[in-house]
């Protein structure tokens, strides 16, 4: 009796609760809206800024935020040495619409970053009407 009520009831639970345990545990970033990212620049100077779009969209109409570093999302793992001397500051991650930001942010983390993406963009970076540049960086 006791082997039939394990067989059916608990055993079919076992695999899905180990998973949810042990096995799907990602590092979970954060995600700012533009103001807060805004009020985060102001008072913490050693935020980083990543801009993960192309090199194209960084330099377009869109613009870029001031002082932001572009490392497009397609290059960050490979370029991820280079960030090394940031692991101990925040770095906030943003791109066109938030899924690229996510995306890198979720990598950073990942690898032990404290990584913040921005939600919206510069699309919603834009639309509160926060300051912005335009051009290639000259660093």
């Amino acid at each position: 009796m006791l082997k039939q009520w394990w067989n059916r009831l608990m055993r079919p639970l076992l695999l899905p609760a180990a998973v949810l345990l042990f096995g799907c545990h990602q590092p979970s970033y954060q995600t700012f809206p533009p103001k807060q990212v805004a009020q985060l620049l102001h008072d913490d100077s050693t935020v980083v800024l990543l801009d993960v779009r192309t090199p194209q969209e960084y330099a377009g109409d869109s613009g870029h935020l001031a002082g932001a570093m572009l490392l497009p999302v397609d290059d960050l793992e490979k370029q991820l040495p280079s960030l090394e001397q940031y692991k101990h500051r925040t770095i906030v991650a943003y791109c066109r619409s938030g899924h690229r930001s996510a995306k890198a942010a979720q990598l950073l983390t990942s690898r032990g970053f404290d990584a913040i993406s921005m939600e919206g963009g510069i699309v919603a970076w834009r639309k509160e009407n926060l300051p912005i540049e335009r051009g290639m960086p000259t660093r």
